[in-house]
């Protein structure tokens, strides 16, 4: 990975020439995240349990033999996979609203101006602007750092880093002074 260098007071960040470039190279931050289950792994769930195959193999036995007052049963099995079905379906539209309303922002300079943007947007060599509080989207170089970032190791205790010129950052580490 290439590191940047220089004092971001300076520094202007990409073009828009620069940004249009980057994107159609294929080299931005996009990824696909999925908020919740998708509507067959819903249905998968809720109707081919062990539960229900055997509910529906007796079902069926007992609509052979013609006994069908007997395999009522089999209308309440099916009732439950309807209604386990429809609620998980609005859990899952719940979520996906609270995932956009929920959706994080990323802060870069372009054209010497910060803007707001999703994390998806940002491109190879963006210069990212960091606030106290936020924890940076990308892995990458830094240019300059007014203040210490912070870590928290595997074990959970957090530990101050400090970064100079040059130094990489990476993704989800806090930045704790502005």
């Amino acid at each position: 990975m290439e590191q940047a260098t220089g004092d971001v007071g300076d520094a202007r960040g990409l073009t828009a020439a620069a940004v249009a470039e980057r994107v159609a190279a294929g080299q931005t931050n996009a990824f696909s995240a999925d908020s919740s289950r998708s509507a067959w792994n819903i249905v998968r769930a809720n109707v081919f349990t062990l539960f229900n195959g055997i509910v529906a193999a007796c079902f069926l036995v007992l609509l052979v033999l013609g006994r069908w007052q007997d395999a009522l049963f089999g209308v309440a099995a099916l009732s439950n996979a309807v209604i386990g079905c429809v609620q998980e379906f609005r859990a899952k539209a719940a979520l996906d609203r609270l995932a956009l309303l929920n959706a994080p922002r990323a802060r870069v300079r372009r054209d010497g101006v910060d803007v707001e943007i999703a994390p998806a947007e940002v491109v190879r060599d963006d210069l990212l602007v960091l606030r106290a509080g936020e924890s940076t989207t990308v892995t990458g170089g830094s240019v300059k750092v007014a203040s210490g970032s912070g870590s928290a190791t595997s074990s959970g205790a957090f530990s101050l880093i400090t970064a100079d010129a040059g130094t990489n950052g990476v993704s989800g580490r806090l930045h704790l002074e502005s």
